[in-house]
């Protein structure tokens, strides 16, 4: 019998003996839809519970008042306006009341667009899963960012952040309480929504590197997870863009899929001789599949794209620490 599918039976028949509890009833459809890491992954959603899931404090199933929603739901006729907007499957207003439970708890806007990319990615059917790891996921996020950043030894006194590829505030509702914060995206939709309710000055992005406008420099440019969609074609033009609005002495932090990401996910692409593979794939269907898809690189490509950068310097390299998933690189900017 496969070693993975006798651990899930011993656990689900005995419990854990050290915490002298039983195996709860596990909903594996609705793991799925509250952790979509989980389920992008390809994992077995009992098998990822019981290593790692319980630990984290994901829940197996839905909370009892959301059953009971549902439940409700399921018996109530329907007589709900289909003009609602939505985010996902899960109707806006639906979500308001949870939204303004956890903006409380963190301090941050609850104010939801519907069209974020991220939420819809997390939130499926249930408000309540999908919609905490947003917000719990965008403050960890924050946290490991700035935590990075003072490592580097910078002036927190008078840090100015470039969070690119901000998306609809995400991240950027709690990063811009903990530092001097400017937000630039491609959808002009986001654009706005940051401004308006997260209060940071925006620019626009654009479909080609060499035609973005922002004229400022900062003393970091942090990029998470934007260098893991690029192709080879604007993967080192979009480095050289972005590495241009770092002010002197300071930092370009981005992220890539790399090798490390493979154990979580075994179906990403393999790179070639010349250390990238991209695959023309995504969910982000108003972008161009040629331009965004999924990107997997292996460091040796990354280095010879910031080594053909005047005063660039590589800092550090981490793989997996984005998530378990992502690598991260830090760039100097020496002149």
């Amino acid at each position: 019998m496969d070693e993975n599918l006798t651990f899930a039976i011993e656990h689900l028949a005995y419990g854990d003996r050290e915490e002298h509890d039983t195996m709860p009833v596990f909903d594996s459809e609705y793991y799925l839809r509250s952790n979509p890491d989980v389920a992008s992954a390809g994992a077995n959603p009992l098998l990822h519970y019981l290593r790692a899931g319980r630990r984290e404090g994901r829940l197996p199933r839905p909370p009892a008042h959301v059953q009971n929603d549902q439940a409700q739901a399921q018996d109530a006729p329907a007589n709900r306006n289909t003009e609602e907007r939505a985010v996902g499957t899960v109707a806006v207003e639906e979500m308001e009341a949870a939204a303004k439970r956890y903006a409380a708890i963190y301090r941050v806007s609850p104010v939801l667009h519907s069209e974020d990319h991220m939420l819809a990615h997390f939130l499926k059917l249930s408000a309540e899963g999908g919609l905490g790891f947003y917000f719990k996921g965008g403050l960890a996020d924050a946290e490991q960012l700035m935590t990075t950043i003072e490592k580097l030894g910078i002036d927190m006194d008078n840090l100015r952040v470039l969070e690119f590829a901000a998306g609809y505030g995400r991240l950027t509702r709690h990063l811009q309480k903990l530092c001097d914060l400017t937000v630039s995206d491609i959808h002009p939709e986001a654009v706005a929504f940051v401004s308006k309710h997260c209060g940071c000055p925006t620019y626009l992005s654009s479909k080609e590197p060499e035609q973005l406008k922002i004229p400022e420099q900062f003393n970091v440019v942090a990029v998470i997870s934007l260098f893991s969609h690029l192709p080879d074609r604007t993967f080192g033009r979009w480095l050289s863009a972005l590495y241009a609005l770092v002010a002197p002495g300071g930092y370009l932090i981005f992220t890539t899929i790399g090798e490390s990401a493979r154990a979580i996910n075994a179906q990403i692409p393999t790179p070639g001789s010349d250390g990238i593979a991209f695959e023309a794939i995504s969910e982000q269907i108003d972008l161009d599949t040629q331009d965004y898809g999924n990107s997997t690189v292996h460091p040796h490509y990354v280095g010879f794209q910031i080594g053909r950068i005047p005063g660039a310097r590589l800092v550090s390299y981490h793989a997996g620490v984005w998530w378990k998933y992502q690598d991260q690189y830090v760039v100097q900017k020496t002149f």
